[in-house]
């Protein structure tokens, strides 16, 4: 990768979608956000939706400190990961299908959890049901254009909990990569159905189970 907060990190071959990721331009909204849970220390990150492990393999680069484990449902998607995790020397936890008891033995207040499953968040992140989401922060991707109701619906449900910050997407600007041609700056187009929003949810430390 070329710039970035995962500047340096490699990509396997295989994976076909490089353009944006290999430029640094993918979800540039998120980089100053990347930049500040880097600092924030954490002692297990979390990704859910990991696909071929951009987040999960740039996290364990960043924070050697931190267990990665990455949860992705497609098998293809969990091999491109671990080919990752191997090409970049970092350790990193593969497995399948998330759910919330996964979360019952992370440390208290130390853990982040990012999510991008396609409009899943919905059923998923709801700490009526599984009292253990309300202890941990959260990165979710809000697929609203799936349910109307997501990103309403997830920040009433961490509201009393969790301080909430909302990052949309931003028009990319060729003249922020002088490396492009009039060719090659299509590659900045991450093809989203529509603007996106990303909830950054941050647990209040006075909050704790009972």
């Amino acid at each position: 990768m070329q710039r970035g907060p995962f500047r340096g990190m490699k990509y396997v071959e295989a994976y076909g979608d490089l353009g944006a990721k290999v430029l640094g331009s993918y979800e540039e909204e998120l980089h100053e956000t990347v930049e500040q849970l880097v600092a924030a220390n954490y002692d297990v990150i979390i990704n859910v939706g990991a696909a071929e492990g951009y987040y999960a393999v740039g996290f364990a680069l960043r924070c050697p400190q931190a267990k990665v484990i990455a949860y992705e449902t497609s098998p293809a998607g969990r091999e491109l990961c671990a080919s990752m995790a191997q090409l970049n020397a970092v350790p990193v936890e593969v497995r399948g299908t998330f759910t919330t008891g996964d979360l019952a033995d992370v440390p208290d207040g130390r853990t982040l959890v990012l999510m991008d499953i396609e409009g899943g968040e919905l059923a998923l992140l709801d700490p009526d049901v599984a009292p253990s989401l309300s202890l941990v922060d959260h990165v979710v991707e809000l697929h609203d254009f799936v349910d109307p109701s997501i990103k309403e619906t997830i920040l009433a449900r961490f509201r009393d909990t969790h301080d909430a910050r909302l990052v949309a997407t931003t028009p990319r600007r060729e003249a922020d990569y002088p490396e492009l041609t009039s060719r090659t700056a299509r590659v900045l187009d991450e093809h989203r159905p529509c603007p996106m929003e990303w909830a950054i949810l941050t647990r209040r430390h006075t909050q704790r189970l009972h």
